[in-house]
């Protein structure tokens, strides 16, 4: 017996996963059509026209008698009669070409907006072809379903069902034309009657049987509810049609058909449409991914050591961007009890003022009478009758208005801090990259660094001085010859110049008013120009280990020459290449007071006994260097003449300057310099120190990390790289104790359980315990998270508790308590090793010598010989910034 199939409206025919058709129950429809039954999501081809028979009248089925359960004859298609191909839908902006029309609607709710199938629908009608009059409309016969999409007109059902079970034969495979959405119609399928109009337009064109796709070779069992329904009503009666899709070929596949009401079938075609757009979206990425990994300028693969000074050929733009102009907030500014109006710059001045009223800078004398005088001298002569004193002046009000928009600022709404974020990406998308011999690169620091005071490091002298706003008349920008010039971003102003020169890789440059100095925007860290400066630094102190020796060699022979100035520059070489000190330069008197090697004074060292010396300085960033050594003899005695007869203040050096040190320097090897003996040094410590690790002493993951920090140490205490100890250090330290012995808690729960440990102790145990739970709870609370926003305390405290006590549940299997024992000896044996690194490297910064002075190739051959993640070593910044460092494990520096 063929199964036959017949459309009597001209609506999409509803298709289950895979491409399975849905199976033919015996059903009697009493079809009832209406203008207002419509369904709100989308409208019907043409709106507010009844459908008519050929005489007019809305055409009524009749019940038939239930016959019985029959066993159809597969056949290649239905009636004989190929599948009529889909017409293709006028959207472009599908991408599919397959002829299946549940393809093409599948790809075409695909490509729309979740949550937004009402306007897909309807934007979809507008180019669905004029409807056709329908010349005839045979009578149903018995056992034939009458199949409505979701964009149907809405029926009153009277509904007799059986159940059959069909077995089918193997059927011929689908050619890919037809079956290219089988994959992607499991995510989507329920989204295609979306956009139903596209497959009615067809039919209506072509008002016959419509053809279902061949089904696989499978034994299908197919349940189908009986259901009868009489009411004057006009409820529409919805189907969904859920397939359990198996991957082998002979499977056994239930198919549901189940009634919901409106709302519940809204919602679940909501949610089907957001995980296909959600699998869309992570696809997208996927693929974007993917392009920008194609798009990767690859320059370490390529060979070109040629250096003829060009950095560029092309340079495109859009220049920095300016800090957003001083909103004045009103708020009064006293002196000695009284009100002073002030101007909008000279309350923005104030401002700055305002904003260190807690913190260490303004307990620095300089530092309040360096503001005073800027601040002052922006004061008109009337004003300055008045302010006379630093003391007098009250800044309380304008700190206060700081505190609270800074309260505001943290209780934004999580959309606030979305659109802000969206504005900073539409920023950065525009301002955050330039285009350099046709490819994309990131840049450095496209911002222009706001007004403010002046900080400075350590004892600056002009720490508090005002830095003056900057504006595109005081930038000028370096871009290809040719190319747009970017617009400047505020009315009224123009660039100060425009240059094209490519021996330079900056990309604008501005002088502050400070120091006087200039400020350049540079590209970020992992541009080709960068890369390519870099890996050249590393083979150049790389390239010092073959002449290391004869270099030594040459200073320590000058030891004893008779010039002083010979004599001079061999010990400070010395002192640079043991020590791995800065060359250091001269300084202004309104400049801090930080010295290198060249720039020591005699107050700098002092001798101590058995070939020792003291050094104590600020160095680089104020930092202070105080290491006592044990030195060389020969060099010992030098340092001693050096110093006899010369007053503290005197240059222990005052015959060699750093431009005689640099040409030496340059004669011995090419390129070298000062700078390429602290990478050597830094480098080779790092090797030597990595080397000596014992594998059968450091064997997890994170003692093989602990190893590398403290070699790392090792480095930055050479190269002076320290910090200030953190300020909530024993507060850190006191929380990882107490981790620990949560976790010793929880083992010994456990042992007690089997019978390890005495019950004594689990008194002890459970008072800690019943500690720990009230602080959770308000710890959860006060840090309340964006997704615990909208719940109450209470909520939380439950949510809490539940967790507290699912974590202390035991298992009954002896087995399984062991396994949570092991368990937790190794959480505690990580926090131990947590504990151990923050307490070495306190007082160390390891960051600095990674991103300037270790080759990057040392560390990527150790964590790949010992199976250590680089990313555990490396954040990302700093694998964004080496991307030519992937060696193997044979990797000598």
């Amino acid at each position: 017996m063929e199964v036959k199939q017949e459309i009597l409206t001209p609506m999409k025919v509803e298709k289950t996963n895979g491409n399975v058709p849905t199976p033919p129950p015996t059903t009697t429809t009493t079809t009832v059509m209406d203008d207002d039954l419509f369904d709100d999501e989308a409208s019907p081809p043409q709106p507010n026209k009844k459908l008519k028979a050929e005489n007019g009248s809305i055409k009524k089925l009749t019940p038939t008698p239930k016959p019985a359960p029959v066993t159809p004859k597969p056949t290649a298609a239905v009636n004989g009669k190929k599948p009529i191909p889909k017409k293709k839908p006028v959207d472009s902006s599908s991408d599919s070409d397959s002829s299946d029309s549940s393809s093409d609607s599948d790809s075409d709710s695909s490509d729309s907006d979740s949550d937004s199938s009402s306007s897909d629908s309807s934007s979809s009608d507008s180019d669905v072809p004029k409807k056709k009059p329908i010349s005839k409309i045979p009578n149903k016969p018995s056992g034939t379903v009458s199949k409505t999409s979701k964009n149907s007109p809405k029926t009153t059902t009277t509904t007799t069902t059986t159940t059959t079970t069909v077995k089918s034969k193997p059927a011929p495979k689908v050619k890919p034309e037809q079956s290219s959405s089988d994959d992607s119609s499991s995510d989507s399928s329920d989204d295609s009657s979306d956009d139903s109009s596209s497959d009615s337009s067809s039919e209506e064109e072509k008002p016959k049987k419509k053809p279902s796709k061949k089904p696989a070779a499978v034994k299908k069992e197919i349940t189908v509810k009986k259901e009868t329904t009489t009411t004057t009503k006009k409820t529409p009666v919805k189907k969904e049609v859920e397939v359990k899709k198996e991957t082998k070929t002979t499977t056994t596949k239930k198919v549901k058909k189940e009634e919901s009401d409106d709302d519940g079938e809204d919602e679940k075609t909501t949610t089907k449409k957001k995980t296909t757009t959600r699998k869309r979206k992570l696809k997208e990425e996927e693929e974007g991914e993917e392009e920008e990994e194609e798009g990767v300028n690859k320059w370490w693969d390529k060979e070109d050591d040629e250096d003829d000074g060009t950095k560029w050929t092309t340079l495109i733009h859009n220049g920095p961007v300016f800090p957003p102009a001083y909103v004045p907030h009103g708020i009064k500014f006293m002196y000695d009890g009284k009100v002073v109006k002030l101007t909008p710059k000279q309350e923005e001045v104030a401002t700055f003022y305002a904003n260190y009223l807690e913190t260490d800078h303004v307990k620095k004398q300089a530092f309040k009478d360096n503001f005073f005088k800027e601040f002052k001298g922006l004061l008109t002569s009337e004003q300055k009758e008045i302010v006379k004193k630093m003391d007098k002046c009250d800044f309380s009000h304008i700190h206060t208005h700081l505190k609270t928009k800074k309260e505001q600022r943290k209780a934004r709404s999580k959309e606030e801090k979305d659109a802000e974020t969206a504005e900073k990406k539409k920023i950065q998308e525009k301002h955050g990259f330039a285009t350099i011999d046709g490819f994309k690169e990131k840049v450095g620091n496209y911002m222009i660094e706001p007004p403010g005071l002046f900080l400075g490091r350590g004892q600056h002298p002009k720490t508090g001085m005002l830095k003056q706003r900057i504006m595109p008349s005081d930038v000028t920008l370096n871009i290809g010859e040719g190319e747009v010039i970017p617009p400047s971003p505020i009315p009224g102003e123009k660039w100060k110049e425009i240059v094209h020169n490519n021996t330079v890789t900056w990309l604008a440059f501005w002088r502050e008013s400070v120091n006087g100095g200039f400020k350049y925007v540079w590209l970020a860290p992992s541009s080709k120009i960068k890369g390519q400066a870099d890996r050249k630094k590393f083979e150049v102190a790389r390239g010092l280990k073959n002449c290391i020796g004869d270099i030594r060699k040459g200073y320590q022979k000058s030891f004893n020459d008779e010039s002083t100035e010979k004599r001079q520059l061999a010990v400070a070489l010395y002192l640079i290449d043991f020590l791995a000190l800065r060359v250091g330069n001269e300084k202004g008197e309104d400049q801090a007071d930080t010295v290198g090697c060249c720039s020591l004074r005699v107050e700098h060292i002092k001798l101590e006994s058995n070939n020792t010396i003291t050094l104590d300085f600020l160095g680089k960033d104020s930092m202070r260097y105080l290491n006592t050594v044990q030195i060389r003899e020969d060099a010992y005695k030098v340092l001693k003449t050096f110093v006899k007869g010369k007053k503290p203040t005197d240059l222990l050096f005052d015959s060699l300057t750093v431009t005689q040190l640099n040409n030496h320097l340059k004669k011995q090897m090419t390129g070298l310099s000062a700078k390429v003996f602290r990478t050597y040094n830094a480098s080779i410590t790092l090797q030597k120190e990595l080397d000596k690790m014992d594998t059968k002493e450091f064997q997890s993951i994170d003692e093989k990390i602990l190893f590398y920090n403290r070699c790392n140490r090792e480095v930055a205490i050479l190269c002076n790289h320290q910090k200030a100890p953190p300020k909530n250090l024993a507060e850190t330290m006191s929380k990882i104790d107490e981790k620990i012995q949560e976790l010793r808690d929880l083992q010994d729960l456990c042992r007690i359980k089997i019978g390890k440990t005495p019950k004594s102790q689990q008194e002890d145990i459970e008072s800690r315990e019943a500690e720990r739970l009230p602080k959770l709870i308000q710890l959860a609370i006060t840090n309340k998270k964006d997704k615990d926003k909208e719940k109450t305390d209470k909520e939380i405290s439950f949510d809490v508790k539940a967790a507290f006590e699912k974590s202390r549940t035991l298992p009954d299997a002896k087995g399984k308590i062991k396994e949570k024992i092991a368990k937790y000896e190794e959480q505690i044996k990580k926090q131990e090793i947590l504990k151990t690194g923050k307490d070495e490297l306190k007082t160390v910064a390891l960051g600095t010598s990674k991103i300037n002075y270790l080759d990057p190739r040392i560390t990527v051959a150790w964590c790949k010989k010992n199976k250590v993640p680089v990313d555990k070593i490396f954040t990302k910044s700093l694998r964004d910034k080496f991307p030519w460092s992937d060696v193997g494990t044979d990797y000598i520096f």
